[in-house]
């Protein structure tokens, strides 16, 4: 009865805001840390929204331009990942029903840091054809000499699922969660009131380590269930915090592959405790860092396979963390432009502070290559436009506001907030000068 269930993939679409930021700009001319964010980090440029678009303009972007190549026909559900939501009951899913001609479509949020995108691609694979959005606006506290806030990014990626045009997609997955608190926002409630910053509360050094650990583990989860091995894939994509961090990971792996993980997992083991008895360790940042540079001593000693890395480097390197669309950036990127044959398997792994990760298998079709190469995602990453410190820090001071300082054309925007909190967009010409 019906149609066969989706079993992968149809195609990809990633938006970019029209403005980047570079290293050079954002070093102010220091060239000892543009070279921290570009060798250390990995990171040459990042993505920027203007002041006129929120969350839900740049997932109303990402899907409108999904919509164009593949259409909507027989879609069934749209899910969107985020952690930039706008509204605490209403979904910003339901939002981009306006773009559907069809209503009766099944919405949901998914909210798990960067991690919520996979996990609803996941879980939607057999209910039908369907759309899953991810959108963020990255912010991390801004502080000078700080690289932290060079990673953080804006934008969307919409994927349309299917019978697996582009990519088949093994039913099977490997997972590992936990409750840890490496990246959080938290909500203070007093009264009726609520109150949260954007910008996360986070350790770095034990973010790594549970990053590391996370991925580690739903390999290991996926390796059991599927009998799986390193070799068996052209090419390994992962979350990219910033890219610097991935070859870590990977290197993670490979200590999977060779049962060489016991000495490893008790030195992150050491770190997750250091970072539970911070409040009482006098020396805790001090003594952080040495474990945090031992470990990545011990990984650096499996450091491989790089070249099933490095495509799908290329667009989080140019566009920085966008949070939950940074698995399937990175899933675009490789396919774009790395180097593989019909039938290859590629290994997806996402993560998620908080904290969980999720193992995937993926396969190219013998459409792959020709969907892939119509892409014009590059020709748009190179028109975006540079911007200054100053105007960066003024965008990012002023937030999101309606109809504000409106700079590129032709793509959605938010127009005005009602006095009951209704957001309204709209597509209009706007001016080209900044």
């Amino acid at each position: 009865m019906g149609s066969s269930p989706p079993r992968g993939v149809n195609d990809i679409y990633v938006y970019t805001p029209e403005h980047k930021l570079t290293a050079e700009e954002f070093a102010e001319d220091s060239d000892k840390f543009v070279g921290l964010l570009k060798h250390g980090l990995g990171l040459s440029e990042k993505s920027v929204n203007e002041p006129s678009q929120d969350t839900i303009a740049l997932a109303m972007n990402a899907l409108e331009g999904l919509i164009e190549v593949v259409g909507q026909e027989e879609t069934r559900y749209l899910y969107c990942g985020t952690e930039s939501q706008l509204n605490l009951s209403k979904p910003v899913a339901t939002n981009l029903m306006d773009l559907l001609d069809n209503k009766n479509v099944m919405t949901l949020d998914g909210v798990f840091a960067c991690l919520s995108g996979l996990n609803l691609l996941v879980n939607g694979l057999g209910i039908g054809d369907g759309f899953v959005v991810t959108s963020d606006i990255a912010k991390y506290e801004r502080k000078k000499g700080d690289s932290a806030d060079f990673t953080g990014a804006s934008g969307s990626v919409a994927v349309r699922t299917g019978e697996g045009k582009l990519l088949k997609v093994d039913s099977d997955f490997g997972a590992f969660s936990s409750n840890e608190w490496d990246f959080h926002k938290p909500i203070e409630v007093r009264g009726d009131e609520l109150s949260s910053n954007v910008s996360p509360k986070v350790d770095g050094y034990f973010s790594f380590a549970a990053y590391v650990k996370h991925i580690g583990e739903a390999y290991k989860d996926l390796k059991d269930r599927k009998n799986i091995k390193l070799d068996d894939f052209n090419q390994v994509t992962f979350h990219v915090p910033y890219p610097g961090i991935t070859k870590y990971a990977l290197a993670y792996l490979r200590a999977v592959e060779l049962e060489a993980t016991d000495e490893i997992d008790e030195k992150l083991e050491s770190i997750k405790d250091l970072f539970h008895n911070k409040d009482s360790d006098e020396n805790y940042e001090a003594s952080l860092k040495v474990a945090y540079t031992d470990i990545k001593g011990d990984l650096k000693e499996f450091m491989g396979d790089l070249e099933k890395l490095t495509p799908s480097l290329k667009y989080p390197s140019m566009m920085g963390n966008i949070y939950t669309g940074s698995v399937f950036l990175s899933l675009a990127s490789a396919l774009k432009h790395g180097d593989y044959d019909a039938g290859d398997n590629i290994l997806v792994i996402g993560y998620g502070s908080g904290s969980g990760s999720t193992a995937v298998i993926m396969t190219t079709t013998d459409q792959t290559r020709k969907i892939a190469d119509a892409w014009d995602f590059d020709e748009r990453l190179s028109n975006r436009k540079s911007l200054s410190l100053s105007d960066y820090n003024s965008f990012r001071n002023e937030g999101v506001m309606p109809n504000n300082k409106p700079h590129t054309s032709s793509n959605w925007h938010l127009d005005k907030i009602t006095e009951f909190g209704r957001r309204i967009y709209s597509k209009v010409k706007r001016s080209s000068a900044v």
